[in-house]
């Protein structure tokens, strides 16, 4: 496992919004996987300032998301596709045709998500970005999923649901969705050729340490990126502050 520590938290955003700048200009027609949240959001406005400064273009890229949840309108300022577009998608010289994310309002979610895991089959991501949840879980996979699962409909756990309350994304714990569309452990490990596993704040510390320092197992479903044959874990020093002295001694700081 390659693990990297920041001192700083503003040096993280910077490297991995490199990661993808370096991807888009050695391969302009690059496939990048995108996740949503606060992780990110600092990442993809450096993005974006390149974009605008560098003219780095992303007219011939295609992105793929981690998740969408079910039953969200799509202008819905917590819809991911929406956070995406405010983000990101509407900065940058990308077309939506090339733009792939789950529809929340598929009529039928199993098969909406049966395709999406067939379009992703066909063009595997070159680079990915995810973050680690609360509870440790990578995309929507949360505690107890299998370690075979593709593409699916997944409930959203209690704890994941409150902890979008804590957060202000919405008012009740009833407002909350209750179920998302996500890629499953096997289309994350099978078909993201390159990915980042990112994780800042004291918060994230325990789940850090569990995600790097367990065996690999469903209740810490990021934890299967220790399978993963090339991903990169992107930490700052408060997430990384209970690793223990061997991993720490393994990373390599910045």
């Amino acid at each position: 496992m390659k693990i990297l520590i920041f001192e700083k938290l503003s040096d993280l955003h910077k490297y991995c919004a490199n990661l993808f700048i370096d991807q888009i200009r050695k391969k302009p027609d690059s496939v990048l996987g995108f996740a949503t949240g606060v992780s990110p959001v600092q990442t993809y406005k450096l993005l974006v300032d390149d974009h605008k400064e560098n003219g780095t273009s992303w007219e011939k890229i295609t992105t793929f998301n981690l998740d969408e949840f079910v039953g969200i309108d799509k202008n819905h300022s917590e819809s991911f596709i929406k956070q995406m577009k405010t983000n990101l998608f509407d900065f940058v010289n990308i077309p939506s045709s090339q733009i792939n994310i789950p529809n929340s309002k598929a009529v039928e979610p199993e098969m909406e998500a049966k395709l999406y895991e067939e379009k992703i089959a066909k063009k595997p991501i070159d680079l990915q970005y995810i973050s680690i949840g609360i509870n440790g879980h990578m995309a929507y996979n949360e505690p107890g999923t299998s370690f075979n699962s593709k593409t699916h409909v997944t409930n959203l756990t209690p704890e994941t649901i409150a902890d979008m309350v804590k957060k202000g994304k919405f008012f009740s714990f009833d407002q909350c969705p209750k179920q998302a569309i996500t890629m499953g452990i096997q289309t994350i490990l099978k078909y993201t050729k390159k990915a980042i596993m990112v994780s800042f704040g004291s918060h994230k510390a325990s789940v850090t340490k569990s995600m790097l320092e367990d065996v690999p197992n469903s209740e810490i479903s990021a934890s299967f990126l220790q399978l993963h044959p090339n991903c990169t874990f992107i930490l700052d020093k408060q997430a990384a502050s209970k690793l223990s002295k061997k991993t720490l001694k393994s990373a390599i700081w910045y």
